[in-house]
C-alpha cells in the first residue's frame, strides 16, 4: 500500500511537472504573441501618421488646383462654387499653397499673381504640379 502511495505521488509529481513545462512554455508562446503584436500597433500607428500626413497633403494641394479651377469657371460659364470675388479667391489659393509648403508652388503662384501670359501658363503649371505630387503620394 505504501508502494502505491509512493508511486501515486510520483506519477502526480511528474505529471505536475510536466504540467509546469508545458504551462511554461504556453507562457512563453503568449508572451512572444504579446511582444509581436506590441510590435504589430507600433508599426501600425507609424503608418497611420504617415498616411494621415499624406492625406493633409494631398488635400491642401487638391485644395490649391480647386481654387485655380473656381478662377477659371466663370470663363467657362460655369456657376461658381465658392462664391468669392476675384481678390478673395486668390487670396484663398494664396493661403492654400502656402500650407502645402511647395516652393516650386511658390514660384508658380508668383506667376499666377502677374497674370497675363506667363499667368495663364503657370495656371497650367500649378494644375500640373498638384497632379505630380497628389500622384506622388498615392504610389
Amino acid at each position: 500500500m505504501n508502494k502505491v502511495v509512493g508511486v501515486l505521488l510520483v506519477v502526480l509529481l511528474v505529471a505536475a511537472a510536466v504540467g509546469d513545462v508545458v504551462l511554461y512554455q504556453n507562457l512563453a508562446k503568449v508572451k512572444g504573441t504579446a511582444e509581436t503584436l506590441k510590435t504589430q500597433v507600433t508599426t501600425l500607428e507609424a503608418e497611420k501618421e504617415t498616411y494621415q500626413k499624406n492625406t493633409k497633403k494631398a488635400l491642401n494641394y487638391i485644395k490649391a488646383m480647386d481654387l485655380i479651377i473656381e478662377l477659371m469657371r466663370p470663363q467657362i460659364g460655369l456657376e461658381s462654387k465658392y462664391k468669392l470675388n476675384e481678390v478673395a479667391l486668390l487670396n484663398e489659393l494664396a493661403n492654400a499653397v502656402k500650407a502645402t509648403e511647395d516652393s516650386k508652388l511658390d514660384v508658380i503662384l508668383s506667376d499666377i499673381m502677374g497674370g497675363g501670359p506667363t499667368g495663364e501658363k503657370a495656371t497650367i503649371l500649378l494644375v500640373n504640379r498638384v497632379i505630380e505630387v497628389v500622384q506622388d503620394i498615392l504610389k
